[in-house]
């Protein structure tokens, strides 16, 4: 969907040297320059696609407009294609062949057939955007969430370059305090540096560990992973 002008400023992500040391503990490395840079870039944006997505328009009322374009449309070729007793109306081919003798002023590079196809091209494009706007979800432009849920792909992405579990085990009792997989330990001091409209699932690490699990069962296998 696209952007909406009323989009609010994302906020920024620095976290500090000491915060840094926090969200590097659980794989137990010092992270790169670079690294931390990466990680900053796919938690920005996350931050813009988060504003993006509280902003964008509900499916259905996207589908409402998508629906009167394509009545329109069809209204616009049938009445110039309009037949009266069996053979095509006068007037309305008149109609058409002014209507693309007005796009050639404006569009000269088109011939004429070209300039008549817009219209079933547009009927398909409308029945393609469709489409394309029901795969989005049924709540909103985006699905609640699928920002977050872009964002933990992301993050994945890089942990599992580096060689370096993805694991979401249930947390372990261990010595009165349950132990949690590095990723979900990791995720969690990553969302305490964010500003509270942007964490999700922070209630507990039990929730976010849960809810990543959905993020993770959603990959593609990898055929050869050994470190999960």
């Amino acid at each position: 969907m696209p952007e909406s002008p009323d989009v609010v400023s994302t906020a920024t992500f620095q976290p500090s040297e000491e915060q840094w040391v926090l969200i590097q503990k659980p794989y137990s490395i010092i992270l790169s320059g670079v690294e931390k840079k990466t990680i900053a870039t796919i938690v920005q944006e996350y931050f813009h696609l988060h504003e993006v997505e509280i902003a964008a328009p509900l499916v259905k009322d996207v589908l409402k407009k998508l629906d009167s374009f394509n009545t329109a449309l069809v209204k616009i070729r049938g009445s110039l294609t309009k037949k009266i007793d069996g053979t095509y109306d006068e007037a309305a081919i008149s109609a058409r062949d002014a209507i693309v003798a007005g796009l050639r002023e404006v569009r000269p590079e088109m011939k004429p057939k070209e300039i008549w196809e817009l219209i079933p091209d547009l009927l398909e494009a409308c029945l393609n955007a469709r489409n394309s706007t029901l795969g989005i979800g049924s709540t909103g432009g985006f699905a609640e969430g699928s920002a977050w849920r872009i964002m933990i792909n992301d993050l994945m992405d890089i942990v599992e370059e580096g060689q370096l579990p993805t694991s979401v085990a249930k947390g372990q009792a261990k010595q009165r305090a349950k132990v949690y997989s590095p990723f979900v330990e990791f995720v969690w001091q990553l969302q305490k540096c964010f500003p509270p409209r942007y964490k999700r699932h922070d209630g507990g690490k039990d929730g976010l560990g849960g809810a990543i699990s959905k993020v993770k069962s959603t990959r593609p296998r990898r055929d050869v992973d050994p470190q999960k």
